[in-house]
């Protein structure tokens, strides 16, 4: 279901030189990243902008116990679930796929850890979009690969990679590109690699729009930047408090980034991983506000 706004009161009051018209919201099964956009038309007041909006209370026990409130610099309804608190991440329960985290110039003909666990290395010669295999384990950044399988020297094209999914339940795109310099084998079976920096809860394509010559494989795995599954405090290193991998701690120094992941480096499979930081109050995207109606009252300037 989607999020729904009707009327509680037919038009709207004047208050001086505002109007204001009372509406009724009711949640919808998957919370956007950032909240609700929210505009004029949705209180009756046509193309004319908000000036504010009142939460009024609550019209159901569930929406009692969440505080919502108007983000008036970027227009949306943010439905917040209390104080900042301690947030312990053990990621697929402790036991997660292994990868790696570095860019690989093309050269010999191995691919890191899971380096085609989304999208087993297949023919590039063509345009179409590559065949996913599996979504990640667990939230996660991906990489692309190339390999050049013809008997000897070979130049790839230059290409950009289309990734698109989601993450914490909302969209999520990112773009991978090589240049031909970067795709210039050689031998036979040497293979470059990259990775995006964005994390994915689930992939639905990656597309490659630019054919490579005859022989050349492309293929799509995971990294070691892992999504953070609830929005951290204050999008800062300083909101991480302790990490540990295979019963070792890390320093979070440098670790951390504003795209809302922590890099755990070189894994191996079933690494054992758990991540201590400061979330913040907000309701993570994706979570289900059906059973949450709230009465809002929408302000707009003129009558």
């Amino acid at each position: 279901m989607t999020a729904t706004i009707t009327r509680v009161l037919d038009g709207f009051d004047t208050w001086g030189l505002h109007g204001v018209s009372i509406r009724k919201f009711t949640g919808d099964t998957s919370y956007p990243s950032g909240g609700y956009s929210l505009a004029g038309t949705n209180f009756g007041f046509g193309n004319k902008p908000l000036e504010g909006v009142v939460v009024l209370g609550a019209l159901t026990a569930l929406g009692a116990t969440l505080f919502p409130m108007y983000d008036a610099l970027n227009k949306k309804l943010v439905i917040n679930a209390g104080g900042s608190s301690e947030y312990n991440y053990v990621p697929g329960g402790g036991d997660i796929k292994g990868s790696a985290n570095t860019d690989v110039p093309i050269a010999s003909g191995s691919l890191p850890t899971n380096g085609d666990l989304i999208s087993n290395l297949a023919n590039a010669a063509n345009t179409t979009t590559m065949t996913i295999a599996v979504s990640p384990d667990v939230a996660r950044n991906v990489g692309v690969a190339y390999k050049n399988t013809n008997a000897g020297a070979s130049t790839g094209n230059a290409v950009t990679n289309v990734i698109t999914g989601t993450f914490r339940g909302a969209a999520q795109t990112e773009s991978i590109s090589f240049s031909a310099a970067e795709l210039t084998s050689t031998v036979q079976n040497e293979v470059a690699f990259k990775y995006g920096v964005k994390p994915f809860d689930t992939i639905t394509s990656i597309t490659a729009p630019v054919a490579q010559p005859a022989n050349w494989q492309k293929g799509a795995g995971i990294g070691s930047k892992l999504g953070l599954p609830v929005p951290t405090l204050n999008n800062a290193e300083a909101d991480i408090i302790k990490i540990t991998k295979d019963g070792a701690n890390l320093a979070p120094t440098g670790l951390f980034s504003t795209n809302q992941t922590v890099n755990l480096g070189v894994m191996s499979d079933g690494a054992d991983v758990a991540i201590l930081y400061r979330a913040s109050g907000a309701v993570a995207p994706g979570t289900s506000l059906a059973g949450c109606t709230w009465i809002l009252m929408g302000i707009c300037r003129g009558t």
